[in-house]
């Protein structure tokens, strides 16, 4: 597993770290999503800042999207933030954001080059 979520109070926190394949991203989202907690949080930030090859193809990043899409049906508001400065990581993030902002969600989506940026956007101390 690539990844450790940790749930705070207003949100969750995921750290990735290493190759990260498409089963640890619907891992993740499992965990963010199934939660009882989920309800209740604000953001989420998906911290890739040590990922070195992030797995996932066009049609996979467009699955991702879709069920992201079908979930913000019962969640109006959500924020979120990615953090990544790996170019090819990046690219697949803003491939991500692109295609969930197509399907007009709710949501918000950003990426960020720092964690400090990030923590920021959602108000994480």
């Amino acid at each position: 597993m690539s990844y450790r979520a940790v749930w705070e109070e207003n949100g969750i926190y995921i750290r990735f770290a290493g190759v990260v394949p498409y089963q640890d991203v619907c891992g993740a989202d499992h965990e963010v999503f199934a939660s009882p907690r989920f309800p209740d949080a604000d953001y989420c930030v998906w911290d890739l800042s040590d990922v070195d090859r992030l797995e996932l193809s066009e049609t996979q990043i467009l699955m991702s999207a879709v069920k992201d899409m079908g979930r913000s049906i019962d969640k109006a508001s959500f924020r979120g933030v990615f953090v990544a400065s790996d170019k090819e990581v990046r690219v697949k993030i803003k491939r991500y954001i692109e295609a969930i902002s197509d399907l007009a969600t709710t949501w918000t989506f950003n990426l960020y080059s720092s964690l400090e940026e990030a923590d920021s956007a959602v108000g994480r101390a």
